[in-house]
């Protein structure tokens, strides 16, 4: 199959070559929809899992991504910071926000945060529903050690196991909640990131989704590297060290899962890679 994935951030508007990544936010997304329920209360069913390579770059940890299911690949006007490019001061609470986040929070910026490093449920806001500190788990998000997740939903309620083993993650999270009732019919999925005055690089290095939708079975693969607006496709790389400033993407190199020759995006310039639309 081929790669699509949708890449935006909050210079994508304005056509600027390059940008800072303190006070940024951005977002990825696979950009062909899932469809999520067929009618009220008749929902698909989901399994996510995703590793994370979280290292702050300043003093403190910067602020943190989330996994997402949203009607919009754009990112909100102003969601950088502790909004983590999920919604802003504006959209924050409301319903037409159309988003469901599993939030993985490395600050305490935010008056309801646990603390710096916890997961939460967020449904059109950044004040989570329900959120569970790691500390208990032996897990800290921005410490530059890989954290593998997986998130699960079977059409009546949604957990999360977080831990440094595949084969022996910890459930963290647990929550009944029917999504048709806060997202429409189709949704797109993926990342968004931010940072605020504190940087940090917020790697993906792998994700997989396998969904049963109703219109038709969606598997794939995706090696994503996002360092808040700033986002790297690769193999298995580390992170890379990012500079104050630097093009707004990268994409040095095609994952093992697909074939075709290496392209790349530099700046704001697109060379064909399978089927990438970005902005």
């Amino acid at each position: 199959m081929t790669l699509e994935l949708e890449m935006t951030h909050e210079e994508a508007l304005e056509g600027k070559q390059s940008l800072p990544i303190t006070n940024k936010s951005g977002r990825a997304f696979y950009n062909r929809r899932f469809r999520l329920w067929k009618k009220r209360g008749v929902n698909a069913v989901f399994n996510s899992s995703f590793t994370l390579h979280i290292k702050n770059q300043t003093s403190t940890a910067g602020e943190g991504l989330a996994f997402v299911l949203t009607d919009s690949t754009g990112v909100p006007v102003n969601s950088d910071g502790q909004w983590l490019g999920i919604v802003n001061a504006t959209t924050n609470g409301i319903s037409q926000a159309n988003i469901v986040a599993i939030e993985f929070d490395t600050r305490k910026s935010y008056p309801q945060d646990l603390d710096g490093n916890h997961v939460g449920l967020d449904i059109n806001s950044i004040c989570s529903i329900k959120q569970v500190s790691l500390n208990s788990y032996g897990v800290n998000l921005s410490t530059g050690t890989i954290v593998t997740v997986h998130v699960q939903y079977d059409g009546k309620n949604i957990t999360v196991s977080v831990g440094h083993n595949a084969e022996n993650l910890d459930l963290v999270l647990s929550y009944p909640i029917d999504l048709s009732e806060f997202l429409p019919q189709k949704v797109f999925v993926g990342f968004t990131a931010s940072t605020g005055i504190y940087t940090q690089i917020n790697c993906v290095k792998s994700w997989e989704f396998n969904g049963s939708d109703f219109d038709e079975g969606l598997k794939f693969w995706v090696w994503i590297v996002v360092a808040a607006a700033v986002v790297v496709l690769s193999r298995e790389a580390p992170p890379p060290q990012v500079p104050i400033e630097r093009p707004s993407f990268v994409w040095p190199a095609m994952p093992p899962s697909f074939n075709g020759s290496d392209y790349s995006i530099t700046g704001s310039q697109l060379t064909p890679f399978s089927d990438i639309s970005a902005r």
